[in-house]
């Protein structure tokens, strides 16, 4: 086993990097312009409000500026469409008081009415580090370790024999935003990486049987599984560098307090699974955002959300669509900054103007606006959802509340249900002890079983044998994968839009915890 080092370096976001929204002309006058025309447009928009930093910013793809038009049309005004716009200050330092003087000026900007081509300056935000990694600086990982496991058993979803199918039911196309194994090419095709030893009960397993045949390149990018039910977009397909910022000069993971941490590439294909076997209607399409560590940044879940928005047809969802999210920002939350969230646990100071700043209501709404921005509903709300974990840093003596994303007001936020020691789940089952709130309010959000049996590819942790494919793992993040399955069950069998299907969860009387949210009663066999 590899001996766990402390990490020198700390960070709760990429040094001196910001992400700037914007709402900017209607799309296909956008879409016309190139990038670099694009980015000079909004920085003279910067430039125009007073908001060029000290020392100025560090310009061209290799220096960190980069367009994420990852909105289509915005909900509230159609004839517009959202851009977010990576930029990189030239000296770092300068972050505090460069983010204090923006926060105040885009609380103003983003209230005045605008028209034709002018932008509007929306939010403006760190590059957070985002993840569900293990040992990172303090807004929890998965709530347990993968262990072995012998099989992924059936899921028990008795309420939806209550449900009268319809034959309106269409497939929804599932998004997980994630992480992805390694891929190896061969003569057939590529093939996940694995370290199984005995594939047969994982190629009976629905999602194994997918992965046991070779994957083929997809027409739009990616590869895809013969059966055209899975694609996998890896990193290097959504752009360059997206997870440069990720280590400071000497190597140092700037997101973890011990290093080496363990692989985690099967975070997201663990959470396929999962909806492979509740929803084998689905489409679903693993797109990597989360490095092999379980770790990303708020840009490279940006480009996850732009590669949602292209496909999407005119702005519109031609299909429901399903964005799962298990993965939680690094934002410290108000009153929480430089405190530690489990005892003995080392976790990154900030700058303490910083600390003080995003703790406040002006930043914390643009944090709100921000995550609007990402989202590529265009006119078609109804038809798309966002699904997020709601974090995994709670303990049996504090409860923590939901992170970002799921936290945001248009965010479906879900926390976890322990497992039972003996007998069916119940509508008194409790909380797993490491589950944030599911949601803000928390009586938002769902709970679900989050101790679950899984597609588990690679070596365990300590490099021990995988012998059968499959894993037993928890957390919110899992749970997330259940609700995001359940909804699009109900919206292939059922007919429902995801609205619906969120709604009738929500509704369900299966009882609710005592911090008032709802539970949904789902069994693995």
């Amino acid at each position: 086993m590899t001996t766990q080092k402390a990490n020198p370096t700390l960070s709760y976001f990429v040094p001196g990097e910001l992400l700037f929204a914007f709402e900017s002309a209607a799309a296909p006058s956008m879409m016309a312009r190139s990038a670099a025309d694009t980015a000079r447009s909004l920085v003279s928009h910067l430039e125009s409000r007073s908001l060029l930093p000290d020392g100025g910013f560090d310009f061209g793809v290799e220096k960190g500026t980069r367009i994420f038009r990852a909105a289509s049309l915005m909900v509230d005004h159609p004839d517009r469409a959202g851009v977010l716009l990576k930029l990189k200050l030239a000296n770092p330092r300068a972050l505090p008081g460069y983010l204090e003087r923006a926060v105040a000026t885009v609380a103003n900007d983003a209230a005045r009415n605008v028209a034709g081509d002018a932008p509007r300056l929306l939010a403006v935000s760190p590059n957070w580090l985002a993840g569900a990694s293990q040992g990172g600086i303090g807004t929890g990982g998965p709530g347990t370790t993968p262990s072995p496991a012998k099989r992924a058993g059936e899921f028990k979803v008795s309420f939806l024999s209550s449900v009268p199918s319809t034959s309106n039911g269409v497939a929804p196309d599932v998004f997980v935003l994630d992480t992805s194994p390694p891929l190896q090419e061969t003569k057939d095709g590529w093939r996940i990486r694995d370290a199984v030893q005995d594939k047969s009960a994982f190629s009976a397993h629905p999602l194994g049987e997918a992965l046991s045949k070779p994957l083929q390149p997809h027409p739009n990018g990616g590869l895809r599984s013969a059966d055209g039910t899975l694609t996998m977009i890896q990193v290097d397909a959504l752009g360059p560098d997206l997870f440069a910022g990720l280590k400071d000069i000497g190597g140092h993971p700037l997101y973890a307090a011990h290093h080496p941490a363990y692989d985690m590439s099967d975070h997201g294909l663990f959470i396929a699974g999962i909806i492979r076997q509740i929803a084998p209607q689905a489409r679903i399409h693993l797109v990597q955002v989360l490095n092999e560590y379980g770790v990303g940044t708020l840009a490279s879940i940006a480009a996850g959300f732009a590669r949602v928005a292209r496909s999407l047809q005119n702005g519109k969802p031609a299909s429901p669509v399903i964005v799962n999210c298990s993965f939680t920002l690094a934002l410290p939350l108000p009153g929480e900054a430089g405190n530690p969230r489990r005892p003995g646990h080392p976790i990154a100071m900030l700058d303490q103007a910083m600390a003080k700043l995003i703790g406040t209501a002006e930043y914390l709404a643009s944090v709100r606006r921000l995550f609007r921005a990402l989202a590529p509903f265009g006119l078609d709300a109804a038809q798309c959802i966002v699904v997020a974990a709601a974090g995994n840093d709670s303990s049996p003596e504090a409860i923590r509340p939901a992170r970002f994303p799921a936290q945001a007001d248009f965010v479906l936020g879900v926390g976890a249900l322990a497992r039972p020691t003996n007998g069916g789940l119940s509508p008194a089952q409790p909380r797993a002890p490491y589950s944030n709130l599911a949601d803000k309010p928390q009586s938002d959000g769902l709970m679900v079983l989050g101790d679950l049996e899984g597609v588990f590819t690679q070596r365990f942790p300590g490099n021990a044998p995988n012998p059968f494919g499959f894993a037993r793992w928890a957390g919110t993040s899992f749970a997330t994968g259940v609700v995001s399955a359940l909804i699009a069950r109900l919206c292939a069998g059922q007919g429902l839009t995801p609205g619906q299907a969120r709604d009738y969860l929500r509704n369900l009387p299966q009882g609710v915890t005592s911090e008032s949210e709802e539970i949904v009663l789902i069994e693995q066999m």
